[in-house]
């Protein structure tokens, strides 16, 4: 099922959209647990622990499924446009010598 190129891009900024916060805040879930304090986890090192690899657990899979959904999302935006920024040098074909200097 074809989409058609103004859905397409909807779609794709959709995805960017939701993909990249997503992303941001998982990355934010899971490197906050490197930060927490050593007096909140003695002082109740059970709960602590058990918060932690939720927070962990939650913030690897908000990474995971955010950043699936950007790239997707850039890859649908980028086949939008194709070959507007895929070289920014000169061809040369096969007939032709690069000048020696």
């Amino acid at each position: 099922m074809a989409l058609d190129e103004k859905t397409s891009r909807g779609l794709a900024i959709a995805l960017l959209v939701v993909g990249i916060p997503l992303t941001l805040y998982g990355l934010y879930s899971f490197g906050s647990n490197f930060f927490s304090s050593e007096d909140e986890f003695f002082a109740n090192p059970r709960g602590s622990m058990d918060r932690t690899m939720q927070s962990a657990f939650i913030g690897m899979a908000c990474l995971f499924v955010g950043s699936i959904l950007s790239s997707n999302g850039l890859a649908r935006l980028k086949r939008q446009r194709p070959g507007r920024a895929h070289y920014s040098g000169q061809l040369v074909s096969p007939e032709q010598k690069p000048d020696d200097k």
